[in-house]
């Protein structure tokens, strides 16, 4: 957490204090450990059992005590603090529908007659942890002694956020207890733990929000259960790489952003189909015999130490890349499959390989020359891309198309590079009339659509740029298109509802009505497109003001029209 901070706070000491803080801090537990191996060694096996038994049971002990003990939860402001929200939320669970009442202990001083010495706001938590406020309860005056709240939970309601507020200068509250029960059952109690004693709140904040219904869980099982419809239409051999990135949009039961699935597995899956999973299945197989086998043919108690904490790093990698996108980060795969290869060059020791073919080392070198090149023509064409973006906002396009020419030469499956070339080709044609510039222009834009064709942005502007220049099908069919593989964004509509009242509005100036009012008509009928996709959504979204006048302005033209 600090050195993330540190990252954060761009301060480069900082961040080089906790750098070192924390190769110190992993020296002194890789030597620790080491002498407690050395210990361990050294005592009688029955000796060393009762001494880790009892380790277990004070680390258990321990345990409890830190996430038991409570203290009153104080929150204040000094006479010479300047007014400032201080709170801690604490999450409990809640039936829907449902009366509760909330009993709490309190000591409150408003010794300056603030507006109040302290607030409880009540937030319901649905199954997507939404929030919805449904109480908040203010108090101004100075008072010791109980008090309850009392409220209705919602119809979609699993869990309640309950926060302690205090704002004013000069005042404050101290909560000794606070219980949270349904209203005709009373005996049904939930304590709240108000204050770790042991624990900083930062910890205990994150302790208070572990659960199946927090945001960051709901959401991981929803892009879950969003992958198993991509993989429903992509089953045998997945939909290539990157299809999560391409094809979620058009999947997706609700709005949101992300370009991983937060599960390795998965990834594989829509990347591969069954045949990626049975590829995956015979590696990890092969791998976990070829871990069995190292772990049994050393029998030095010292090497097999070594090799189970190289296996457990192994297990622990995938196991957390189940849950994460830990594995789309090459410095983590690079350290799995260097763990990996510690494995197997100790397996190889172990096993005599027979008829080795040299070849197949040869093939492992062109393999990775190719590899290595690619990736140098890559990130040479990030630098060109860099510079060219550089150059754009410097309203330079001459430059810029300089550098997004090579930028696209050197990663020529870049579709937002080709893209972005295109633009700069379409500005420059526009301005200099040049019909030769405008065609290499639309080449490199349908190019960039062929490259990613479920991305709804390149699709917009691929037919934003046909509809600038006459191709008014085309421009409609791609617009449309961008709505079709990202239905739930507002804004879509928008770029549709436009791009139909422009064309109407176009042919209505050039006296042809029947095609005025055939767009026009096509424009108000968005409406009924976005509320049928949005009745689809866990979290409908509203449809956009300007979505809204655009659709008027149509509507009130069509009845203009005789």
């Amino acid at each position: 957490v600090k050195f993330n901070s540190a990252v954060a706070s761009g301060v480069a000491l900082n961040l080089i204090k906790w750098y070192l803080i924390g190769v110190f801090a992993s020296l002194i537990v890789t030597y620790a450990i080491s002498f407690f191996v050395s210990v361990v060694n050294k005592i009688n096996v029955k000796v060393g059992i009762a001494i880790a038994a009892a380790i277990g049971i004070f680390v258990l002990a321990a345990g409890y005590i830190v996430f038991t003990t409570q203290v009153p939860l104080t929150l204040k402001h000094d006479v010479e603090e300047p007014d400032s929200i201080k709170s801690i939320t604490r999450f409990v669970s809640a039936e829907p529908d449902r009366v509760y009442v909330l009993k709490y202990d309190v000591v409150a001083k408003n010794s300056s007659n603030k507006d109040w010495a302290y607030g409880i706001i009540i937030n319901s938590r649905n199954e997507n942890d939404q929030a919805t406020k449904i109480a908040e309860f203010y108090d101004k005056d100075n008072f010791i002694g109980e008090k309850t709240i009392e409220f209705s939970t919602l119809k979609d309601t699993k869990r309640l956020a309950i926060t302690f507020v205090n704002n004013f200068r000069n005042t404050s509250v101290t909560f000794t207890k606070a219980q949270i029960y349904p209203k005709n059952a009373p005996y049904e109690v939930q304590n709240i733990m108000l204050k770790y004693k042991y624990l900083p709140e930062d910890i205990a904040s994150r302790v208070q929000d572990i659960d199946f219904t927090s945001r960051s869980s709901s959401q991981r099982m929803q892009f879950y259960k969003d992958g198993f419809k991509i993989f429903k239409d992509y089953p045998i051999f997945g939909a290539g790489g990157g299809a999560w990135a391409s094809l979620y949009f058009k999947y997706q039961s609700y709005l949101y952003w992300t370009t991983q699935t937060h599960n390795y597995f998965m990834q594989v899956l829509l990347d591969a189909g069954i045949i990626g999973a049975i590829a995956i299945m015979f590696l990890l197989l092969s791998l976990f015999r070829g871990m069995y086998r190292v772990y049994k043919g050393y029998l030095e108690e010292k090497d097999r130490i070594l090799i189970s904490a190289v296996i457990t790093a192994i297990v622990s990698l995938y196991a957390h890349a189940a849950m994460d996108f830990d594995l789309s980060l090459s410095a983590v795969s690079i350290a799995l499959w260097a763990l990996i290869g510690v494995i197997n060059s100790l397996d190889i020791l172990k096993v005599k390989v027979k008829n080795k073919k040299i070849y197949l080392n040869y093939l492992a070198i062109v393999v990775a020359f190719v590899i290595m090149f690619m990736s140098t023509s890559m990130s040479v064409a990030l630098s060109f891309a860099v510079k060219g973006d550089n150059f754009l906002r410097q309203q330079n396009l001459i430059l810029a198309e300089q550098n997004y020419e090579k930028a696209v030469s050197y990663d020529p499956w870049n579709a937002k590079y080709r893209m972005t070339y295109g633009q700069i080709l379409t500005a420059l044609g526009d301005q200099l009339k040049d019909a030769a510039k405008l065609q290499k222009a639309m080449f490199e834009e349908e190019k960039a659509v062929q490259l990613e064709p479920f991305n709804s942005q390149l699709n917009a502007q691929l037919g934003a740029f046909y509809l600038a220049h006459g191709q008014i099908d085309l421009g409609l069919k791609y617009v449309l298109k961008a709505v079709e593989v990202q239905p739930l964004r507002p804004e879509n509509y928008q770029q549709l509802a436009d791009a139909y009242n422009k064309v109407g509005m176009y042919y209505l100036n050039n006296g042809d009505k029947e095609k005025a009012k055939e767009f026009l008509q096509k424009a108000v009928d968005v409406q009924k497109m976005f509320d049928k996709a949005n009745s689809k959504s866990l979290e409908p979204k509203p449809m956009t003001e300007m979505t809204k006048q655009i659709i008027e302005e149509s509507q009130k033209t069509l009845q203009e029209i005789h």
